[in-house]
C-alpha cells in the first residue's frame, strides 16, 4: 500500500504495519541519535509516562533466582550443621 506508514526494526531488518508491543518508534529524520541517546529517551519517557517495565518479567524471574539461591544457602548451611553433629557422634 503506497505512502501507509510502517515501521521498520533496524537491529533484525523486520517491517510491521503495527508496531510491535513494547517497541519504541522515532521519526525517521533522528537516525543520528546513538543506541544510547535512543534507550536513554526512551526510558525517561516511559518512567514519565509510566508504562510497561519491558525488563518486568526478567526482574521477577532474577527475584525468583535470588530467593531460590538463598533458600538452597539456608538448606546447605542446616545440612552441614546436621553432618558435623554426626560426624562428631560418630567419632566420639
Amino acid at each position: 500500500v503506497d505512502g501507509q506508514t510502517y515501521f521498520h526494526n533496524e537491529q533484525t531488518n523486520q517491517t510491521a504495519w503495527q508496531l510491535p508491543q513494547g517497541a519504541r518508534w522515532r521519526e525517521p529524520g533522528a537516525a543520528g541519535q546513538t543506541q544510547q541517546q535512543q534507550a536513554g529517551a526512551a526510558a525517561a519517557a516511559q518512567a514519565e509516562v509510566g508504562g510497561d517495565d519491558p525488563f518486568a518479567d526478567l526482574r521477577k524471574k532474577e527475584q525468583e533466582m535470588n530467593q531460590q539461591r538463598e533458600d538452597w544457602g539456608q538448606w546447605y548451611q542446616q545440612y552441614t550443621q546436621w553432618y558435623q553433629t554426626q560426624a562428631g557422634a560418630a567419632g566420639g
